[in-house]
Parts: structure tokens; sequence; C-alpha cells
């Protein structure tokens, strides 16, 4: 089934959630699949494909994310030039350059841009920050 809004992905997520967390266990899962006579063979499988931090549950982020997986993977792609699953500052000022981004603020915008989407600070965009960013701001879902 593929999920077109946010109400959807919302309706989905709450489905399968532990309502006092609002996250998806393992238990959570067992009882949805008890509820509606579906084997409960898969759950580790899902809780793996879905819990990007490896927390053993999956928050609403984790799972928009996997439902945008493919569009957000695209425009990682086009920042993450070498492929290594992170984005630097001077990636970001290439493909800044590239998309015609005047010199004289091409360091203050990649600086910018930076500090915004790199959120433990680490001097990169990983995957998962770029993830939550480009959802929070291409769809307008508030986690």
């Amino acid at each position: 089934m593929i999920l077109k809004t946010e109400q959807e992905l919302k309706d989905s997520f709450n489905a399968f959630s532990n309502q006092e967390t609002k996250k998806i266990t393992r238990e959570s899962l067992k009882k949805w699949c008890r509820k509606n006579a579906v084997s409960t063979s898969h759950i580790e499988e899902f809780i793996q494909k879905f819990d990007e931090n490896e927390d053993r549950e999956v928050d609403f982020a984790e799972f928009v994310r996997f439902y945008m997986r493919e569009e957000i993977e695209a425009a990682f792609k086009q920042y993450d030039l070498n492929g290594d699953g992170k984005i630097t500052r001077k990636e970001l000022m290439t493909v800044l350059r590239r998309m015609g981004v005047d010199n004289d603020e091409l360091q203050s915008t990649a600086f910018a841009l930076m500090k915004r989407l790199d959120d433990n600070s680490d001097g990169t965009i990983s995957y998962a920050e770029f993830a939550d960013h480009f959802v929070k701001e291409n769809y307008s879902f508030k986690f």
C-alpha cells in the first residue's frame, strides 16, 4: 500500500503503535497481528527495516522515512557526491555552486545549511539528519 498523505501515514502508524509511547514496538505489533489474525513471523524483519537508530522501537519519523525513502535517497545522493553516506561542507558547496549560488554567498549559505542540518554537530550531514529535515521541510509533518 502506498501512503500518500500525512493523515494516511498517521493513521497507519497509529494502527501499529503503542498509544501511550507513540512508538511501534514488538509488543504493539504482536497485539495488532493478534487482533487482525495475521502471522507474527515478520515482526523482527519489520522492526529491523524501520528502526534506523536501533533502539528497538519505531517512531513516526522513522516510519515516514521508510515510506518516503526512495524520494529522500535520490535527493540525498545529489549532495553525497562521493557516496560515503554523509554530506560534507565541501560537497555541499560543490552542489550549491552547480545550482548557481554566487561565490560571494557560497560560504555563508553552506555554513547556514550545515548549522541547520547537522544536528549532532559532527561536521557532516548524515542520511538520518538529512531525511528528518527533508520530511519536515517538504511535507510539513510534525514529529
